[in-house]
């Protein structure tokens, strides 16, 4: 799909704005900033998407990239897990006229049709895969069409924030508390490498396939900042994030050299996305 950088902006304002806005954001004291990765994962979609195309989003997340490319005029499926995601987010997009299917994703295979889509994009996903991603993406090969693409990204596991928390013996896994009263683990299981990524992609038996290292987090300025245990678990004092430049807070003249060594080392980015075609049968 040929959509021009303008009017996608636009749309994502808009997308973000209706989310913010929402009964559902509301009840959860929700007001999500702009994100880069957003613009970046929908640019990824659209040059792959035909005219007419239709687009399966597995993981629905807060809904903003099926709606997006919902109201860009693209076909969307989307689909989420009661388990861990439970039901508003993926029943708004419903109401908004969008397929929705709940499913957990690696456990229980997903309800489309043999080559039926035409891209698929799966965003902070896989690393939420208890035991080996191979089936999980076996059933997404199973429901793209053949010269199909699949989108993928996820946090990078050795991204500088990572590294600076580790130098100062802070673990990158969420705290014993946030797993220990829970029956079921909701964090990540396996975080991966952009090589690791690319590499999760081929072993898939996809082909051309790229990698693109993004850096979120250091773009993003600090409004508040949270105690060190929201670096783990502990959603009641996380930290505050905006746009713009805070300059009444010195954390932000650190971060812009921090944001200066990630564009110098691309493997210290935050985030990592790949992308790549189905050819053939794995």
């Amino acid at each position: 799909m040929n959509v021009a950088r303008p009017k996608l902006e636009a749309t994502y304002k808009e997308v973000l704005e209706d989310f913010n806005t929402s009964k559902f954001a509301r009840r959860y004291e929700m007001n999500l900033p702009p994100n880069s990765l957003h613009l970046v994962e929908a640019q990824q979609i659209l040059l792959r998407l035909p005219e007419g195309g239709t687009l399966l989003d597995v993981g629905t997340g807060a809904g903003l990239i099926p709606h997006l490319l919902h109201k860009l005029g693209a076909k969307v499926i989307s689909m989420d897990s009661r388990t861990t995601a439970g039901e508003e987010a993926l029943d708004r997009l419903i109401q908004l006229g969008i397929q929705g299917h709940f499913v957990h994703v690696g456990e229980e295979p997903v309800p489309i049709q043999d080559e039926s889509v035409d891209v698929v994009f799966a965003g902070n996903v896989i690393e939420h895969q208890i035991h080996s991603p191979k089936r999980f993406m076996e059933d997404l090969w199973r429901a793209l069409k053949y010269e199909g693409h699949i989108v993928i990204d996820t946090k990078n596991a050795v991204d500088l924030k990572t590294r600076l928390k580790l130098l100062v013996g802070i673990s990158n896994w969420p705290t014993l508390d946030g797993i220990f009263f829970h029956d079921f683990n909701f964090y990540h299981h396996k975080e991966y490498t952009l090589l690791e990524l690319t590499e999760l992609l081929k072993l898939s038996g996809f082909a051309d396939v790229q990698g693109i290292a993004l850096e979120v987090f250091f773009r993003k300025s600090l409004r508040r900042l949270g105690t060190l245990r929201a670096m783990g678990a502990n959603h009641e004092d996380l930290s505050e994030f905006g746009t713009g430049f805070n300059f009444r807070h010195p954390y932000e003249y650190a971060r812009l050299v921090l944001f200066a060594i990630t564009y110098l080392f691309p493997n210290m980015r935050s985030d990592i996305l790949a992308v790549g075609r189905k050819t053939r049968s794995p």
